[in-house]
């Protein structure tokens, strides 16, 4: 996740002006006064990456009265994000004499270069099985089952993490966010 190519104004790509050594200035607002909303790459930045991988097959049957259609899939789907929190960073003052003694009320500053992608796979798998039965010229019967389980969501890198007591305590890590079920 690149920083932006260039500024319409050249200013607003100095990093001089920036609380990150090598980056623009951050977003900066006060209260009852204003706000800057930064410059060259202080936005927040979302890189969104999805494959789905599929096998499917069906097979059809022919027989008298019957016609048997039966078949498979199995899916797997791999969804990537990439996300940096206002990498220049963004200052919240509730004065104007606050912003000038720099006594900031809160300020988040993402880090590009320590930003952590997150990796959520899950499979699908399905089996199905139909039988459209021609008892009469006017009356057809479908019958027939389909199943279609999927594996619980998990996280490639076994980062996914359940606050366990509301009241304080650290997040424990989890190898899935769900409970397993087979209905």
């Amino acid at each position: 996740m690149g920083q932006p190519v260039n500024a319409l104004l050249p200013f607003a790509a100095d990093a001089n002006l920036g609380v990150v050594p090598g980056r623009p200035a951050p977003i900066i607002n006060v209260n009852n006064f204003g706000s800057a909303q930064g410059s060259l790459g202080s936005q927040t930045r979302n890189n969104h990456t999805q494959n789905s991988y599929q096998f499917y097959d069906d097979a059809f049957i022919t027989r008298g009265s019957h016609a048997l259609k039966f078949g498979f899939s199995v899916e797997g789907i791999q969804y990537n994000e990439l996300s940096v929190q206002r990498p220049n960073g963004s200052f919240n003052f509730d004065s104007l004499a606050n912003l000038l003694t720099n006594h900031p009320t809160n300020f988040i500053l993402g880090d590009p270069n320590n930003s952590i992608e997150l990796g959520n796979r899950i499979k699908f798998f399905g089996v199905y099985f139909q039988d459209d039965w021609h008892v009469r010229p006017s009356l057809t019967l479908n019958l027939g089952f389909r199943y279609e389980p999927g594996t619980l969501p998990k996280e490639a890198q076994n980062r996914f993490t359940v606050v366990t007591n509301i009241f304080g305590g650290l997040p424990t890590a989890v190898p899935s966010l769900y409970r397993p079920t087979l209905r």
